[in-house]
């Protein structure tokens, strides 16, 4: 064989070693994100890893919130009604409550100092 038939060999080969890799490497960017990918808040103590788990297409989900007492000041309940933020009384297990949460208020829930922590099945 000629060197520059060699050469030439080479060459192709090397792109189409290249070309495979770029082609993987944009297939493992398009995993699907979650919430922790997504939350300003994924690091605060109060969520719980079935919240984080929980796909970046999510916009309300149905979580347990746990408060440090119950019943619930009017003070509290017109913040979580701002943040439009719904509760189920009928739900109640000790100091949790069964309520319905936009994901976009997930951050402000977990500045509130009345909350303890937020968990859910991870179902959507």
């Amino acid at each position: 064989m000629k060197i520059t038939n060699t050469i030439w060999l080479f060459i192709l080969i090397f792109l189409m070693v290249l070309g495979i890799f770029l082609f993987l490497n944009k297939s493992a960017s398009k995993t699907p994100k979650n919430l922790e990918q997504t939350l300003a808040c994924y690091d605060s103590e109060k969520l719980d890893q079935t919240i984080l788990a929980l796909p970046q297409e999510t916009q309300t989900l149905r979580a347990f919130i746990s408060f440090q007492s119950l019943p619930l000041s009017e003070e509290l309940e017109q913040e979580l009604k701002n943040l439009e933020i719904s509760l189920d009384y009928n739900s109640v297990v000790f100091d949790y409550i069964w309520a319905t949460i936009p994901v976009n208020s997930i951050c402000q829930l977990t500045d509130l100092s009345a909350v303890k922590s937020i968990f859910t099945s991870g179902q959507k």
